[in-house]
């Protein structure tokens, strides 16, 4: 049974829902990646703007469901009617939601991001979990399981900037579940901080449990314990990305773990006392895990070799008292 109307129809663009369609997978979140500037370049100079595949539902409202991008061409080149073929009221929804996903395969498997966008589409629509997990978890390279299904509505929920980051990095599914674990409140001011620190995504996974353990433990509000840690003076100084991430991390580090700071601040200490060549180079464990020192001497004469040894032989105490604070 065909639920396309044979002809196509003339329609004024207006009357039309096109950023408001049921059926705009491009939502909160989910961006366009710049694509529309080369499809339009490519339209321009093909002219295939038309038809449009459209949606008429038993309301009697009419919906695009193919042609998004098209039909913004459209109304920029100043269109006021297009040629659209048109699904009727008793269309199954599944087999609309085959049609989106076929015409914005592309966009819709970008990332863990945009396939859970797709998901969520397909229940705000009313489509039954079975189906989508039968029918629509394996076209989107998901095993069929309710798990995936519950990852999928965790991770819609996460703050639009936390999205829209986890869609262009095209974050895993772990990692974007891993970050539901984490309050909005939290989640907003560290992925705020993105574009006046230098953060990769280890590093915001960093800060958010660094964070996090600090306000469990000590029943802070979060913005009293930005104020303490100096976060705002921090992001204003007049320094590069890099150091300020690297304060951060240290100011953040150092209330987590304040009596292993302690420790490595005061072993720092003697170690810089201990004035070594440039050629003896001395490792340690910084979690102090490890209850050993290593030493490692470059020499290219023997001489170097023989300034090593007397050197160490001088600093003996203070390796005494480094061992004794590991």
């Amino acid at each position: 049974m065909s639920y396309v109307k044979t002809d196509s129809e003339q329609l004024l663009l207006d009357d039309l829902q096109i950023e408001h369609s049921k059926y705009c997978f491009i939502r909160e979140g989910i961006s366009e990646n710049n694509y529309l500037s080369s499809l339009e370049r490519s339209l321009n100079t093909l002219g295939l703007l038309e038809p449009l595949v459209v949606h008429s539902d038993t309301r009697g409202e009419i919906h695009l469901v193919d042609g998004f991008k098209r039909a913004v061409l459209l109304k920029r080149n100043g269109a006021r009617h297009c040629r659209v073929k048109v699904l009727s009221s008793e269309t199954p929804l599944d087999y609309i939601l085959n049609l989106l996903f076929l015409s914005q395969s592309h966009r819709i498997s970008f990332s863990f991001v945009s396939r859970a966008s797709f998901v969520n589409l397909c229940l705000d629509l009313g489509l039954e979990n079975k189906q989508i997990i039968n029918q629509f978890l394996p076209l989107l390279g998901f095993e069929g399981h309710e798990t995936i299904m519950r990852n999928c509505a965790k991770v819609i929920k996460l703050p639009k900037l936390v999205l829209e980051f986890c869609d262009k990095k095209r974050l895993s599914m772990k990692q974007c579940v891993h970050l539901t674990h984490f309050s909005d409140e939290l989640l907003t001011i560290v992925f705020s901080w993105k574009d006046i620190l230098n953060l990769t995504v280890s590093l915001i996974e960093e800060l958010l449990e660094g964070l996090e353990t600090i306000l469990r433990r000590e029943s802070l509000d979060l913005y009293v314990l930005l104020k303490e840690l100096g976060v705002d003076d921090l992001l204003m100084a007049s320094i590069s990305p890099q150091v300020k991430t690297e304060k951060l991390r240290r100011k953040i580090k150092i209330k987590k773990y304040p009596v292993l700071s302690r420790v490595n601040e005061k072993i720092e200490k003697t170690k810089n006392e201990m004035n070594l060549p440039c050629h003896v180079l001395l490792y340690r464990d910084q979690s102090i895990e490890n209850h050993k020192l290593d030493f490692k001497i470059h020499i290219k004469k023997i001489e170097d070799l023989e300034t090593a040894l007397e050197k160490l032989q001088q600093t003996k105490t203070s390796v005494e008292k480094i061992l004794e604070a590991l």
